[in-house]
Order: C-alpha cells, then sequence, then structure tokens
C-alpha cells in the first residue's frame, strides 16, 4: 500500500514527527459458488440444490451411493426437482465394510450418526425400533418402518410436521406429502383413473405401477411401481405386489405417518398407515 501526505510547504528542513489517518474502503471480491454440473455427476452425494437448477428436464443419469455402491437412476422431472427414479435399498447388510452399519452426515441426510438395520422381516409394532427388509428386487427397493426410513429422527413424540432426517444420501431428502408428492400427481396423472394404471406387460421394469410427472421419461416423468408393504401383524412376507404402493413421506400424523399410496383405481397423496408397518422410499434433492 502506498500513499503520500503533505503538509507545511514553508517548513524549515529539519525531522518532524506527523500523525497521518488513511482510511480505506475494501471491496470483497465476488464469491462463486461451486457445484457439481450435472454432466459430471458420478455419486449420490454430489447432487446438490444448484446441481439440479441448471440440470436438463426429461434426462436419466446413473449415480453411485458411496455407502453401499448401489447405482440409482436419477431425473430431472417435470416439476422442477431431481428425484430418484428407482426405490432405496441400503439395508446394513449392504453397507461396505468398515462403514459399521453407521451412515452419518457426511454421507446421508443426517445430522449426528444412525446405524442402518440388516434386512429382516419383522412384526413387532414398536414405534422407536429399526426395520428394513431387502427382497433382492432392485425395482421394489427396501422396504422400511418410519422410524428408519427418518434415521431415528421419525420417534414416537414427533406427532405432527416433519421429521428432520433419514437414510436418504447427502443431498437428497425424503420427500413431503403435499409439498412434493402432491405436486408431481397436480402435473400428471392428476387422476385415479384405472385407465392410467400400467399392468405388468406394459411396465418399463416388468411390474405394475403408475408414471407421474409424465407418462415416459422424456417428458418429465418417472414410473413407480407397485411394490406393496410390510403389513406388519403379518409381517413374514411382503404383501400386494403389483396390486399397491406405500412410500414414505416425511410427515408425521399422530401415532401414524403419511404416505404417498395407489393401486390401479385410487391415487391417495397423503395416506395415513402405522409407523411400525413397512413402506418404500424414493428420495428428492433438497
Amino acid at each position: 500500500l502506498v500513499f503520500v501526505t503533505k503538509f507545511g510547504e514553508d517548513s524549515i528542513a529539519g525531522n518532524y514527527k506527523v500523525t497521518a489517518t488513511l482510511s480505506a474502503v475494501a471491496m470483497p471480491a465476488e464469491v462463486t459458488k461451486t457445484f457439481v454440473k450435472w454432466d459430471d455427476l458420478v455419486y449420490m452425494q454430489d447432487m446438490s440444490t444448484d446441481t439440479c437448477t441448471y440440470a436438463p428436464i426429461g434426462v436419466e443419469k446413473t449415480l453411485t451411493d458411496i455407502r453401499d455402491n448401489s447405482t440409482y437412476t436419477i431425473a430431472k422431472l417435470s416439476d422442477g426437482k431431481c428425484w430418484m427414479t428407482q426405490n432405496l435399498r441400503i439395508t446394513g447388510d449392504s453397507m461396505k465394510e468398515g462403514l459399521n452399519k453407521t451412515i452419518t452426515g457426511y454421507d446421508s441426510d443426517v445430522d449426528g450418526n444412525y446405524i442402518v438395520p440388516t434386512s429382516a422381516l419383522w412384526t413387532d409394532q414398536s414405534y422407536d425400533t429399526s426395520h428394513a427388509y431387502y427382497n433382492n428386487d432392485t425395482a421394489y427397493g427396501a422396504y422400511y418402518n418410519w422410524y428408519t426410513a427418518t434415521a431415528g429422527t421419525g420417534t414416537e413424540e414427533v406427532v405432527s410436521g416433519e421429521a428432520s432426517g433419514s437414510i436418504c444420501p447427502k443431498g437428497w431428502r425424503l420427500p413431503t406429502n403435499t409439498g412434493d408428492y402432491q405436486a408431481l400427481y397436480n402435473i400428471y396423472p392428476n387422476s385415479s383413473s384405472s385407465e392410467l394404471w400400467v399392468p405388468v406387460a406394459d411396465s418399463p421394469n416388468g411390474k405394475a405401477g403408475r408414471w407421474f410427472g409424465a407418462a415416459n421419461t422424456a417428458g418429465g416423468g418417472t414410473f413407480f411401481p407397485a411394490a406393496g408393504w410390510v403389513h406388519t401383524p403379518n409381517g413374514t412376507n411382503v404383501s400386494s405386489t403389483n396390486v399397491t404402493a406405500h412410500y414414505w413421506t416425511s410427515n408425521a400424523h399422530n401415532t401414524h405417518a403419511r404416505n404417498f399410496y395407489f393401486r390401479n383405481d385410487l391415487v391417495v397423496v397423503s395416506n395415513i398407515d402405522y409407523k411400525y408397518n413397512g413402506c418404500t422410499v424414493r428420495c428428492v434433492t433438497k
């Protein structure tokens, strides 16, 4: 920093001690926020709101979940949000060696740590016990009680509002009933008509179900299979596959939680279900 000051033009030569006051205004440099561009995405955990903002609608991409090396297709849908276009399937036994079944804020939608349960069917009706079951079907994904789907934040005491975390990868979250699923449904099909039900013979993955957001991927839609559920009182198997769908949301309702439910002749965006039953999970970007 160089500056010049002037005083006493007619002063006699000699040594003087002076005090000068300098005021400087610094203009901060513009900070450019960096994010992984859509074309450069590799991992589920690379996703961000900004990445999705600049993503093209209707283009599917395959990413890897660093927690267990599972791969998932994702796409920006007609609602302007990026969704997983496959169901989540992480369980404690699928996680990479060394993680000790524990997800953290580094790789997941949690603030602390959460131990993901191993895959097993269950019959107990506890609100605060972790349960997950995966039957090696990538189209259906895994089934979780609400406590597990919310990574332990959806406890019995959470009776309204939203759970604060989920087992979705970092950068992703559980959808809400009215803000996410309702918006997608309002775009397409906005109808419970049985004519819009997709039977196994016409399905993109060999499962019956419905398209939401659009009638195809290119138009910004995604196919939800009717994956059934683990009905806990009879939790010795998965019930109603190719017949009904039960997708957890982040919303609680007293001793119940909200899920996105449909069958061939009905769609209920904000269905109410017991938290201890096993439902499937789709994640959406934060």
